[in-house]
């Protein structure tokens, strides 16, 4: 069946196109997906919540508050170009 298949240069072709439209079809269903998955559901939050720890008080306080400044500016620069997925991030520590 193969060797009859790659003898005759018409069923190549039909293996090969049967092949494209199956991957072209897998391709649409994937980016349907995509879509539905990225729109927001009904009552969904558009924020992105983030918590954490850091020491504030004591003798490592100055570690926590430079963490902490480098999170705020992270956190500012990731909000101003568009968010987490078009969500806003708020970090709570």
């Amino acid at each position: 069946m193969v060797a009859t298949l790659l003898s005759n240069n018409r069923g190549v072709k039909k293996i090969f196109v049967i092949g494209l439209a199956i991957i072209i079809v897998i391709a649409a269903i994937a980016v349907t997906m995509y879509a539905l998955y990225m729109q927001p559901q009904q009552g969904e939050k558009k924020e992105i919540v983030i918590g954490g720890t850091l020491s504030m008080t004591g003798s490592i306080a100055l570690d926590g508050l430079l963490a902490k400044r480098g999170y705020d500016l992270a956190l500012e620069k990731i909000n101003r170009e568009g968010g987490i997925l078009g969500k806003s991030v708020r970090l709570l520590l």
